[in-house]
Formats: C-alpha cells, structure tokens, sequence
C-alpha cells in the first residue's frame, strides 16, 4: 500500500512540475542576455571579467559576420571548414538542426549557449582552456585559424536556489529561441 502512495505522490509532483516547467519556457522567452563584451580572437586575448566572476546564470557567444554573408548556408559552409579543421575532442559542433532554423544571418551570428554557477570562469574556459584538456569548451585561441574573428559574449545572472533543475531549462528553451549553431545537443 506504501509504494502505491509513493507512485501517486510522484504522479503529483510530476504534474505539479510540468506546469512549472511551462512558466519557466514563458519566462525565458523575455529574458534579455545584458551586459555584453565584444573582443577579436588572437594569441593575446585576455580574459572576460562579467560584472561578477562569481555570477550564476546563463551565457551566450556570438560571431561578427565580418564578412557579410547574410544567406546562412553559405555563412556555415565558409565557417564550418575553420571550425572542424581541428584534429581535437571534446568541443562542441555544429547542430545542423539549429542551423537550418536560420534563413539568414545578420550583424551577429548566435553560435553557443551554456550555463555555469561561474559565468566568469566559464566564459573564460570557453576563450583560453588548452586543446588538450578534456573539459568540454569551444577553446578559441587554441583555433588560430579563427584569429581576427571578431566575438560577443553576453550573459543573464540567475542567482535561484534550486539552479540544478531551474537553470538548465532556462538553457534549453533559449536554444530553442535563438538556434545557436554550435553545441553539444
């Protein structure tokens, strides 16, 4: 009798969360990513310091289209012979799935989103980690053929008890509005 409880109460919870799950999408279709810092990619790029390096919350990277190819396919295909000119693991790739989502680019090319209880120290893994490392990150000036891009890294603090299940649907729903075309799923 006591698991037949305990299945129900969690049929409960269940119910209770898909609703919230709802609210959380209808809320990340108004967040806005503030607070940006744009750099170009070379051997001396420093470090990014968000407002806090401590900051919880999510982060967005996007691409200058420096040369302004604003049909998509045409963009990716110039980008994706840079982008997988690397002989190492453990970075993200391209989602074609999110790429057909754009029909074309403009200014800014939305390419990775991702979260971290240190936006800071993350962003700044996702710049300068080694290729060798086996930390999954984008590790940009370990691509030199990606020197002279032009990048902007923009980020929303979420400081919320419950981060674990609050913001990686946060993270998710944003994917589905913006269709970064880099990332791990």
């Amino acid at each position: 009798m006591d698991e037949i409880y305990c299945i129900q109460e969690l049929a409960d919870i269940d119910k209770t969360i898909t609703a919230e799950a709802i609210r959380i999408n209808e809320i990340a279709k108004k967040l806005r990513f503030t607070d940006s810092v744009e750099f170009e990619l070379n051997g001396d790029t420093n470090g990014i310091r968000p407002t806090s390096n401590k900051l919880k919350g999510v982060y967005f990277f996007e691409i200058k289209n420096s040369h302004s190819l604003f049909d998509a396919e045409k963009w990716v295909s110039s980008f994706r012979i840079k982008w997988e000119d690397w002989e190492h693991y453990w970075v993200p790739g391209i989602k074609d799935k999110r790429v057909r989502e754009h029909k074309k680019f403009d200014d800014w090319i939305p390419l990775y989103i991702g979260k971290s209880k240190n936006i800071g120290s993350r962003i700044n893994e996702h710049i300068h980690m080694e290729c060798t490392k086996h930390t999954f990150a984008m590790k940009l000036k370990a691509r030199p053929n990606l020197f002279g891009e032009i990048f902007k890294v923009s980020w929303i603090p979420i400081d919320v008890k419950n981060y674990d299940m609050i913001v990686p649907s946060i993270e998710s729903a944003l994917r589905n509005i913006y269709h970064p075309i880099i990332g791990r799923q």
